[in-house]
């Protein structure tokens, strides 16, 4: 799976999703995903064009990490994801933090 970074942009960065870990609380789900970059950032006047064009290259780019939230956790809500805005990342307490913490070390060393 590959993830426009800028959707509605004019800069296009695009990644290839590696893994995806989530960890559930009762009404939320922080995730972090381990991304690769397959097109780092480039302005173009045409992004949809640029996109359909683009093959993905066959070697592995930089490897970098990201915080999300679903809106759904073990007991309630809707799995979607949280809405951007001013504040867009995932505010994660200790044993949250500390799980990601034990899995991503491993996926950023290759």
């Amino acid at each position: 799976m590959v993830i426009d970074v800028y959707p509605k942009g004019k800069e296009v960065a695009l990644c290839r999703l590696r893994h995806m870990w989530g960890f559930s609380y009762r009404d939320w789900t922080p995730v972090a995903l381990g991304l690769e970059f397959v097109f780092e950032y480039e302005s173009t006047k045409d992004p949809i064009q640029f996109k359909k064009r683009f093959a993905i290259p066959e070697q592995e780019g930089d490897r970098l990490c990201t915080f999300l939230y679903l809106q759904a956790g073990i007991e309630s809500g809707r799995w979607v994801f949280g809405p951007v805005g001013y504040v867009n990342g995932a505010l994660l307490r200790a044993d949250a933090f500390q799980y990601f913490v034990s899995v991503l070390p491993r996926f950023l060393q290759g």
